[in-house]
């Protein structure tokens, strides 16, 4: 519907800079024929206004020509401008939904005008009785749904504020134009779209820090990432990647990448010129037969943390010793033995080797990895414990496997003399036949442990031992 001259000429003295015009637009109000989103959106103006006079004259003056419902609307509003703290923000949006006219582009223009306080943008796909059921506002991150996304209106690339958006599950098959303006913002989730590439739009996002592209349709590595040289954190799981370039060593900000379930065949060499990185999801390809890794990978001198789970990795090389890693789990893979590089990362806190079958035995040498915390031996083949394994201190959880028997009282005996142990798993604690084959003298010994908490998952069973 055309905008009338009448309302033209009225808009211009409601946003005068003149005190007399902007008065005499609010006598003027009940010749205008405002609907209830107008009347939302112009009190939003006058909300930002830090004239604190035509503020409260706005409100006044919109509270007499409102309709009912808005009226409820123009209170909170009241209550926000005092006392502009969360409770008052949710109040304000839970009524402004309320609203009968109003739409989702006057709403976005409505933001716009808030935009001080407008950090953070949540635009999902939902039915139009989830957006008026899902839209609030939580600290400083805006959640604002709209029924399509092609109809985005252009003010929400106007927010300059804006630091996270999320456009998660919403149906993209490309970036909308418009999104390279919004330059401060820091993280975006894009998860759960059709996205097979990435245009323009995202070189312009230059101060990008957190990337989620997880879940959508990428066959090959989006080059236009490579301009991005703030990125530290890139998740492109559940794509259909394969392959990496051989540029990826230009994103020299990356930290953290996560690559699970996507479809490589090998571990690509490409991801160890990433030496800066600190944190890896390779876990799960979809092929499941990676079989070995490449020895350049003990160049990654930053890595912390590795995810290399049910990848079909028989061994490791040599040069996996090199690496400063915190965190490593290599669950469910058929390695043909205890991977002796391990051995030698004397900073490993967590260890998870549960599901590989292919270990027999636990050396000795474990002894050595004094900061582990946590280590996972469930569902492996090894049947006794070291004798030194009580010189990791440190150890709170533990996780055994099918136990010889009559090395059950020995190694109750030695678990004892771990002071922070606290959990301890074992097919003897799970199974109830194998729970009720336990001699008297090992259930003596297993009553008497004091703050040892064993995990029990057999139904029936206590779940804790104290």
């Amino acid at each position: 519907m055309p905008i009338s001259q009448a309302y033209q000429n009225w808009l211009r003295l409601f946003h005068s800079k003149d005190d007399t015009n902007f008065e005499l637009a609010l006598q003027l109000v009940g010749t205008v024929d405002l609907v209830d989103s107008e009347i939302a959106e112009l009190l939003a103006v006058a909300l930002v206004d830090k004239r604190k006079n035509r503020r409260f004259h706005a409100i006044a003056t919109f509270w007499n020509h409102a309709p009912k419902p808005l009226r409820t609307y123009v209170a909170a509003a009241t209550d926000l401008i005092q006392s502009p703290n969360v409770h008052y923000w949710e109040k304000f949006f839970a009524f402004l939904v309320k609203c009968p006219d109003l739409n989702q582009e006057a709403f976005a223009r409505m933001a716009y005008a808030l935009e001080d306080g407008c950090e953070g943008l949540y635009i999902p796909y939902m039915t139009a009785a989830e957006f008026k059921k899902k839209l609030m506002w939580r600290g400083k991150n805006m959640e604002r749904n709209f029924t399509d996304w092609s109809k985005l209106p252009q003010a929400v690339f106007e927010l300059n504020s804006l630091k996270n958006l999320s456009f998660e599950y919403a149906k993209l098959k490309e970036l909308p134009a418009g999104l390279g303006r919004l330059k401060q913002v820091r993280q975006m989730n894009l998860h759960g779209n059709k996205l097979k590439d990435l245009n323009v739009e995202i070189t312009k996002l230059d101060g990008l820090r957190d990337l989620t592209l997880g879940g959508n349709q990428f066959e090959v590595f989006p080059l236009n990432l490579l301009s991005l040289k703030k990125l530290k954190v890139l998740d492109l799981s559940k794509n259909r990647l394969s392959a990496l370039p051989d540029e990826i060593h230009q994103m020299i900000g990356l930290r953290e990448l996560n690559l699970e379930e996507c479809r490589f065949e090998s571990f690509p060499i490409e991801l160890c010129k990433l030496t800066r990185l600190e944190s890896l999801n390779f876990r799960r390809q979809r092929t499941s037969e990676i079989g070995s890794l490449p020895s350049e990978i003990g160049e990654m001198q930053h890595l912390r943390r590795l995810d290399l789970e049910r990848n079909g990795i028989k061994n490791l090389p040599a040069e996996f010793a090199l690496l400063p890693l915190e965190w490593l789990c290599l669950l469910k893979n058929p390695l043909a033995g205890f991977p002796r590089p391990v051995l030698k990362i004397h900073s490993l806190k967590y260890l998870d080797l549960s599901k590989c079958s292919g270990i027999k035995a636990l050396p000795e040498e474990i002894a050595g990895l004094q900061d582990l915390e946590f280590l996972d031996l469930s569902e492996t083949g090894i049947k006794r414990i070291p004798p030194n394994l009580p010189e990791l201190q440190k150890l709170v959880h533990l996780g055994l496997g099918d136990l010889k028997m009559s090395d059950l009282q020995q190694t109750i005996l030695l678990l004892q003399q771990m002071p922070n142990l606290r959990k301890v798993t074992c097919p003897y604690f799970s199974d109830e036949a194998m729970f009720q084959a336990i001699p008297q003298t090992v259930a003596a010994s297993r009553a008497t442990l004091s703050g040892w908490a064993v995990l029990l998952n057999h139904q029936g069973l206590p779940e804790v031992w104290s």
